[in-house]
């Protein structure tokens, strides 16, 4: 078996071991080194150079959740990750039902935004299998949803839209993926726009506003009564 950068199987599993580490974890990831080169070289190289990893064997992510890195570990050695499972919150709670969707579910306990730090992962990092896989992921899950019906839905997908557009670069790489949000958020103006969120997130982004603006139809009536242009015509024109 051969590895994406010719790498043998047998020459990965005998190579060393180097370490990953998310920014106040205390948990430490050890990974093959010959296996973090051929899924993603941007890290890989840090252990290369002249550069601390090098010199203690440790890379320390400094935008990156445990969570993340660990879906993509396990990526890398399985190909595949496992589907983040939703933590219910207490519903009891006034404050939980109050918070805005920015407070509320950009949290890893919520699956979409699981996926979608994984993709802002890949996407730094420069991991593109990664990225198509986790693209295909989020597509899968909001296709479940169909139209978001109720309130975690509703917010999670704001939330998403959120990240999708502040938190990725208007770049061609993951053009593909803003454009499909825009579509789905239009095809669901009707359920998010009534939520404060929805609104502050196209303040965020005038680019998501317009994709939506450029797929609703045009309003069905004037702002004046029907027949009150007719009636002013025929007596005696407009004032």
């Amino acid at each position: 078996m051969t590895m994406e950068n010719g790498v043998t199987f047998l020459e990965f599993l005998t190579s060393d071991f180097v370490s990953l580490q998310a920014l106040n974890s205390t948990r430490v990831f050890k990974v093959h080194r010959a296996l973090l080169d051929a899924k993603c070289k941007a890290v890989a190289s840090a252990f290369n150079g002249n550069f601390t990893e090098r010199q203690n064997g440790v890379y320390t992510f400094s935008d990156t959740s445990e969570g993340t890195l660990s879906r993509f570990l396990e990526w890398a050695y399985r190909g595949d990750y496992t589907e983040p499972v939703v933590k219910r919150k207490d519903t009891a709670s006034d404050k939980t039902k109050k918070d805005p969707a920015s407070n509320q579910l950009e949290s890893l306990d919520y699956p979409l935004m699981a996926h979608m730090a994984l993709y802002i992962f890949s996407e730094v990092y420069i991991v593109p299998n990664l990225k198509d896989l986790v693209f295909a992921k989020i597509k899968a899950a909001i296709e479940v949803i169909n139209k978001p019906r109720t309130e975690d839905d509703q917010r999670g997908v704001i939330s998403l839209l959120k990240l999708a557009y502040t938190m990725i670069p208007a770049n061609k790489s993951s053009a593909d993926l803003q454009e499909w949000l825009a579509h789905y958020a239009a095809f669901s103006l009707e359920e998010l726009r009534g939520q404060p969120s929805f609104n502050d997130v196209l303040k965020l982004s005038p680019d998501l506003a317009s994709k939506i603006l450029s797929r609703s139809n045009p309003a069905d009536s004037p702002p004046w009564p029907r027949g009150w242009g007719e009636h002013k015509r025929l007596n005696g024109g407009w004032l």
